[in-house]
């Protein structure tokens, strides 16, 4: 197991962990409040992590080119993740938590391979597939596949609304994360993660500060006491995981990135048993072990 392979999997566990403490705020605070929270503390700590390690004057030398797709990443990512918080709003959580993951895999190894000229083994590719699988078992309930693929054909193709459905949602997610990832693969190539992160989560800032002086639904406050901090502990660890996706970026390459990244599962089911008192079921056991495989198979052979 190489440093990359240790930062995408130290990612996946800040996430999960991150999902933990913020459960039980989902229910009453909205997305894009979370969402402001969350960019304003990566972007500090990004800042804080970068001035800590002598990098500030680093983060505003990158050049031009390599600054705009890391600021732009940057941007296209958070703009994945509230399609997400919406889909998962309005939909099911395990079934567009898996429609999206599968297509951010997928679409990133094929991108990574086509636009990045990434070589993916076969052995990558079985590992890639068993982690979609476990993720699938993990999260979704037994029986909802074919009410799934119904819920990916709108009933009317000449509404506006059907763009907005849950699945469509959570397809655009998973396309959305694999632009962002391409766009900071090529931006990151030749810079230090540190100073690639301090800059990239500037843009996400600028714009959310905008919109919070101009919509007032979108500001933090007022929030419960509790449930503040729960997100802010929840968003601290996410800045922390987006900085060791940076390091895996810069370590290793996007397509063997994304896989392990989105193993997030074989973290958050074990801790939502001890700490959210969850049932751990025959199916979600099964997923556990098949991403595990996938993961072994992605860090010793692939």
């Amino acid at each position: 197991m190489d440093s990359g392979d240790i930062a995408a999997l130290a990612g996946a566990l800040g996430w999960a962990v991150a999902g933990i403490i913020l459960k039980s705020a989902t229910v009453r605070v909205r997305a894009l409040k979370i969402n402001a929270v969350f960019i304003f503390l990566t972007a500090s700590l990004g800042l804080i992590v970068a001035a800590a390690a002598g990098q500030i004057g680093d983060v505003f030398s990158i050049n031009r080119t390599d600054s705009a797709l890391l600021l732009g990443g940057a941007v296209v990512g958070t703009t994945g993740d509230l399609a997400l918080f919406r889909s998962i709003t309005i939909g099911e959580l395990g079934r567009n938590f898996t429609t999206a993951t599968a297509v951010f895999v997928l679409a990133s190894a094929f991108g990574g391979w086509l636009i990045l000229d990434e070589s993916v083994s076969g052995y990558m590719l079985v590992g890639g597939l068993l982690i979609l699988l476990g993720v699938y078992l993990t999260n979704v309930p037994a029986g909802a596949f074919v009410n799934g693929l119904r819920g990916l054909v709108p009933e009317s193709w000449h509404s506006w609304r059907d763009a907005r459905s849950a699945p469509v949602l959570a397809i655009i997610a998973g396309l959305l994360w694999m632009a962002s990832l391409l766009m900071i693969a090529e931006g990151i190539a030749g810079h230090d993660a540190i100073a690639a992160n301090g800059l990239s989560n500037l843009a996400p800032l600028v714009i959310y500060a905008v919109i919070i002086l101009a919509w007032a639904p979108a500001r933090p406050l007022p929030m419960a006491r509790a449930d503040g901090v729960r997100v802010v502990v929840a968003g601290l660890l996410f800045g922390a995981s987006i900085l060791s996706f940076m390091f895996a970026l810069e370590l290793s390459d996007a397509s063997s990135t994304a896989i392990l990244v989105s193993s997030s599962p074989l973290f958050l089911v074990p801790l939502s048993v001890i700490f959210l008192g969850e049932r751990l079921t025959s199916r979600a056991t099964a997923g556990l072990a098949l991403t595990l495989a996938g993961v072994f198979l992605v860090v010793g052979l692939g």
